[in-house]
């Protein structure tokens, strides 16, 4: 063993390793300057041959490609949204989005069912909400014994009077002074929008 560890590469063996370095060396330089973009036949690179952002709109038929899940909501921005009135059938279909039924258990409250389609779970997210003054009970005075403001809430609360899996809106009018001064529940129309 001893014997092979002090013998030195015979003058051939050099003279290989020389041209076999060098075949390597300038076959790889050969290669790189000869082989681009040109010379390498359409369609023929999979996707994972591809580097990573290097693709723009030149390359990319924008026509073949498909909606991305999450985008299918972008058109207005929101995944659901409605127009609810104070008197039955309680929404306008023509004005909402993924919205399965609405009903109205009590005085002032309103329970928003979602198209299943749609994703939402009304107890991971929440809703904005905006008064249809023209079917609110917003008056103004003179005299302030008058005056109503009306309100309408999304509410998050457990004890809303909604059943689960609806979303619970509350609605009503505050009245500024007299008699009758304080909130009062009562059937408002309203917008809403889901996020």
């Amino acid at each position: 063993m001893g014997r092979m560890l002090r013998r030195c590469p015979s003058p051939a063996m050099i003279v290989a390793l020389i041209a076999l370095f060098a075949a390597v060396s300038v076959g790889t330089v050969y290669a790189a300057s000869k082989i681009n973009g040109k010379s390498v036949k359409k369609n023929s690179l999979p996707g994972n041959r591809i580097k990573t952002d290097s693709l723009t709109n030149k390359q990319i038929k924008e026509s073949t490609l498909g909606t991305v899940p999450s985008a299918t909501t972008a058109g207005n921005g929101f995944r659901a949204y409605g127009q609810i009135t104070s008197t039955a059938p309680f929404f306008n279909s023509a004005r909402s989005r993924n919205i399965a039924s609405v009903t109205n258990p009590s005085i002032g409250t309103f329970c928003v069912a979602f198209a299943s389609s749609a994703g939402i779970n009304p107890a991971t997210t929440g809703a904005a909400v905006s008064l249809n003054f023209g079917d609110d009970a917003t008056v103004g005075g003179p005299p302030a014994a008058t005056d109503k403001q009306a309100f309408a809430e999304w509410n998050s609360s457990a004890t809303s009077g909604c059943p689960s899996g609806t979303m619970a809106f509350r609605t009503g009018y505050s009245q500024m002074g007299g008699a009758g001064e304080g909130n009062t529940n009562a059937n408002e129309g309203f917008f809403f929008v889901v996020p």
